[in-house]
């Protein structure tokens, strides 16, 4: 790190427990996890990282994702190249 290129991470909370969404995939009223339903082809997730992967002022990044989805969290990661994204945690009780 230097005086002109500070070392810049993120942090994106994703740990919500998406009550609110129904299973598009069925159309039921049954909770979905919103983070993982494809939109374009791509888990939402993966789009709502993509930009801070792609920018380049942001060195690292920390997924926050619920104790129920740290491993579809971690598949996601590796699954999309999301190389700067140097840990995947658990967050609290309602986030």
């Amino acid at each position: 790190m230097n005086a002109s290129s500070p070392d810049v991470g993120a942090i994106v909370v994703a740990a919500g427990s998406s009550t609110r969404m129904g299973d598009p995939s069925t159309g039921s009223g049954q909770a979905a996890d919103k983070l993982f339903v494809p939109v374009a082809g791509r888990p939402l997730l993966a789009h709502v990282l993509a930009p801070v992967q792609e920018c380049p002022l942001i060195h690292r990044i920390v997924l926050v994702v619920s104790s129920a989805n740290l491993q579809r969290g971690r598949d996601l990661v590796a699954q999309h190249g999301l190389d700067k994204v140097s840990a995947v945690c658990q967050g609290g009780p309602r986030r």
